[in-house]
């Protein structure tokens, strides 16, 4: 031990020598990484990475032993631990020395081609007519460009426009210039600091598809090591709480990674440790007057100036505020509707104490101005948990089952709701969610619609997404008109609360209930809705009989759940039933006596020995004459499920009021694109074929398909293999992550038109498809097409040849994006003898993140200046003097 204690200062020098040394080696490997962003590390590199950063913390810590021990005036007394201090400092040594040699050994050859997504734009609210928001977004980006700078937060009042900096920056070119990756997060205020890290996780793991298994303990270590070796951006938008972002994994890198926190609050901001602190702030006079202007329009704004500058000043000249107040306003064309709706405004006067508060009556006036259905409406958007999207069809049909939306003369139900949707997306009380054809409601109105709903004598019970171990206790249930209770983590309910009143009952994504107590729904003979998805509960009481209102049960998803109780007969109201998902893998008996039954949705799972119960239960579906959906979710391994859909094909006339018919075969979700928006109005056959091997089912049902989507299917190497006679009522076609599909239809040995009736195509992540078309193309094909969207075709080179294009005089909207050999859109050596015009009906042109594009058009026979454009990303089409006037 002495020998160790007299060589202290020596082993110390020895061990910062090699520090050094391994810093030089990381350094010098970090500028090699730098020099290629569209390369990345390897995973062992990354790992070695770890390990310096890990050497180096241990190291310093070492040396502040070191100091600490150097200062201590009572050296002699100190024999032992400067022994046992030296002798550490020696094996710290040999370690160092090893992560050395390690990082020699890497050659040239720890660089692989970067697997993160790109940036995908999107259409942020423009600010460059709000100069205050513009400053702001200026500073901010003068920070991300000062090295001294980590963390930025970005403050003010709700309403202000954070938001809108925060989705300008997600989509600035300037940005993506400046990082590798940008992570774009927003954080609701409920849930604590353990689900705002999980929240932040899971879309960093998205974003880099990282497979975080739930309740990983090591997430933060996989999305550390991944990120060691990139420069990223990560925007935290909507921040209510503090959590540490190094328990997520975020940590600061030698690559100049940034984070930008926006919240209402400036100590969360400072909690979170940010090094830079801009406050957003209202806008001026003139941008409030300006941005009223343009939400309400300037004819009008002109008949009534003298009123809209009230009306602006009631707004407090917050953006939110204008726009929501200003399309309220749209709709009056009197001076009398003006002046009554500036008095509603300036009876409900905003509060100006710290938080929210100051918004809510405004924003008040807004709900004030819809009819009784529309508050109604309206009001059960706040039943969801903040920031939650609510499937448009789902919302519908609760409304419709409340009875919120009334058959009137003019309208079916449905369509009486898509009208209130409509008013209120166009009011801005609800708003378009990051999902397809999904809503969600503003936090701001959500906490308006709370204190509306708390006016109301308290008839709501609300705590959706609480984290709430225990259930509520009956009498917190009793005389409730609606109760919302989702995704919390309770296993059990009360045994029979006194609920007559109650309507609507939201309990899905509870994981943990598994049982429902037998007298439990014995007082809820009022309840319409009904929703148990996913929770897991094994079977539904007997008490279930009682529910002589419901209209709408949702059972999907309760995968525990082997069948439907003999009792559910007496649901004579019951107009939908979704059993997806379930271990009900019949056709249930029961259903036959549902007699009101408009949508049923269920699937046929994979199960043995189950084929003659199903062939003696063919006619259920038969039986439901009021049948509007049906939509029937297909393993493809079973050997049973092609009778049940051959039966149903074969007789589906039948159903007089069927309009939506849909047979899914594989799982496997869309992640971009929905193709049924124009069916809304129509009768719809749909047919999905995913993960299959290329040999399609059943494909007498394709032929009579309306919609047909085509995903992740190997083996298919051209869509026309699976017959062209079998696609001639396709008006809407998907296909997606077909690895394998080089073209999409070979028209060799074909005279009569193809697709005829196809009117929307989309081709999304088809990494080897080199063309949509090979041969000869018959007169009339796609003759009817007025939609095409490419997404991801990395291969593809062209889009338009001569004899193609010039089929096309029905497109109105063609889309290109992150399709990164594209070179023309219409090649000029194919298309010298083109008879004009060409794509006389096209209205709009997207052309997003193509690196090879050098020309779109080889003449001027398209008039530009009328077209609605979008293209960003396409540095050589910038560069090309011919086109930069143009575009």
């Amino acid at each position: 031990m002495r020998y160790y204690e007299k060589s202290l200062d020596k082993n110390y020098e020895k061990l910062q020598d090699a520090i050094k040394k391994l810093y030089a080696r990381k350094g010098d490997l970090l500028v090699k990484i730098n020099r290629d962003r569209t390369k990345q590390a390897t995973e062992e590199c990354n790992v070695w990475m770890g390990s310096v950063k890990k050497l180096e913390k241990e190291v310093l810590a070492l040396k502040a032993e070191y100091e600490e021990e150097k200062s201590h005036k009572f050296k002699s007394v100190r024999l032992c631990p400067r022994s046992n201090l030296s002798k550490r400092m020696v094996e710290k040594l040999f370690e160092v020395q090893s992560c050395w040699s390690e990082g020699s050994n890497f050659g040239t050859d720890f660089l692989v081609e970067r697997s993160a997504k790109p940036i995908i734009k999107a259409k942020a609210p423009k600010i460059e007519d709000k100069p205050s928001l513009s400053m702001v977004f200026e500073e901010i980006l003068e920070c991300l460009k000062d090295k001294r700078v980590t963390r930025i937060g970005l403050w003010g009042q709700v309403g202000a426009g954070k938001t809108t900096i925060m989705q300008n920056l997600r989509e600035s070119e300037e940005i993506s210039e400046l990082f590798d990756i940008v992570f774009y997060v927003t954080l609701a205020d409920e849930g604590n600091e353990e689900r705002l890290q999980e929240r932040v996780q899971h879309q960093i793991a998205e974003e880099l598809q990282l497979d975080l298994l739930q309740g990983s303990t090591d997430a933060a270590s996989k999305i550390s090591k991944r990120l060691e070796s990139m420069r990223f951006l990560l925007l935290l938008d909507d921040v209510w709480g503090t959590f540490d972002l190094d328990d997520c994994g975020i940590y600061e890198n030698e690559k100049d990674s940034k984070i930008v926190i926006a919240s209402r609050h400036c100590g969360n901001c400072r909690e979170m440790c940010v090094d830079h602190l801009i406050r957003v702030p209202r806008l001026s006079n003139d941008e409030a007057l300006n941005l009223f202007q343009e939400r309400l329009g300037r004819k009008l704004y002109s008949e009534f100036k003298s009123l809209a500058r009230q009306v602006i000043e009631e707004c407090d000249n917050l953006p939110l505020l204008i726009d929501k107040v200003a399309r309220a306003f749209r709709r009056k064309d009197d001076i009398l509707l003006w002046e009554s709706g500036l008095n509603k405004l300036r009876i409900w006067p905003g509060t100006k104490c710290d938080g929210m508060d100051d918004a809510f009556d405004l924003l008040r006036f807004c709900y004030e101005e819809l009819d009784e259905d529309g508050k109604v409406c309206f009001l059960y958007g706040a039943l969801y948990a903040e920031a939650y999207e609510i499937c448009i069809n789902y919302l519908l049909e609760c409304w419709r089952a409340e009875d919120f939306t009334q058959d009137v003369e003019e309208f079916t139900a449905i369509q009486k709701g898509q009208e209130i949707l409509h008013d209120l997306l166009d009011a801005s009380l609800l708003e378009n969610g990051e999902k397809v054809k999904h809503v969600r409601m503003n936090k701001v109105l959500r906490k308006m619609a709370f204190k509306i709903l708390e006016s109301d004598d308290s008839k709501c019970l609300v705590k959706p997404g609480k984290g709430l171990q225990k259930a509520p206790e009956s009498k917190e249930w009793e005389q409730k008109l609606r109760i919302s209770l989702m995704d919390n983590k309770f296993s059990s309910l009360p045994d029979k609360p006194d609920c007559n009143n109650l309507s609507t009952l939201l309990l899905q994504r509870n994981i943990d209930l598994a049982v429902i107590p037998r007298r439990f729904f014995e007082s809820m003979q009022s309840l319409r809705v009904l929703d148990l998805h996913s929770t897991n509960i094994a079977e539904l009481p007997s008490s279930i009989s009682c529910l002589v209102c419901l209209r709408a049960l949702y059972l999907n998803s309760c995968r525990r759940l082997l069948k439907l109780p003999g009792k559910i007969k007496a649901l004579k109201h019951l107009e939908v039933l979704d059993i997806r998902g379930t271990g009900i893998n019949s056709l249930p008996v029961e259903i036959r006596y549902l007699s009101q039954l408009q949508r049923f949705r269920m699937s046929l799972s994979k199960i043995d020995g189950k084929s003659r119960k199903i062939r003696t239960n063919h006619n259920i579906i038969l039986e439901l004459s009021l049948l509007e959906e049906l939509v029937i979710d297909i393993h493809p391994e079973n050997e049973w499920w092609k009778q049940v859909v051959r039966h149903i094909t074969q007789n589906v006339a039948v159903l007089k009021k069927l309009t939506y018919l849909s047979f899914s075969i594989g799982e496997y979700h869309s992640t971009r694109y929905k193709i049924l928006d124009c069916f809304r109005h129509r009768i719809c056959w749909r047919v999905k074929y995913a993960n299959g091997d290329g040999n399609l089912p059943l494909p007498e049902v394709l032929a009579e398909a309306d919609a047909f989507e085509l995903i992740g299917c190997k083996g298919v190497l051209k869509l026309s293999d699976f017959g062209i006679d079998n696609m001639t009522k396709i008006k809407s076609c998907l296909i997606e992550s077909c690895n394998e599909m080089e073209t999409v239809v070979d028209s060799n040995g074909i005279t009569n038109a193809v697709f005829e009736c196809l009117e929307k195509m989309y081709l999304s992540n088809i990494p080897n498809l080199q063309s949509i078309w090979e041969g000869l193309v018959p007169q009339g094909s796609l003759a009817r097409l007025n939609t095409l969207v490419f997404f991801k075709c990395s291969k593809l080179k062209k889009i338009f040849s001569s004899s193609l294009v010039q089929q096309f005089s029905d497109l109105q909207h063609l889309e290109i994006e992150a399709c990164h050999q594209i070179e023309e859109v219409t090649l000029e050596a194919e298309n010298n003898g083109m008879n004009a015009p060409v794509l006389p009906s096209l209205k709009s042109i997207v052309l997003v993140g193509l690196p090879s594009l050098t020309n779109i058009w080889i003449d001027d026979s398209l008039d530009w200046a009328s077209l609605d454009k979008t293209i960003s990303m396409c540095p050589l089409l910038d560069s090309h003097p011919s086109w930069r006037t143009v575009l």
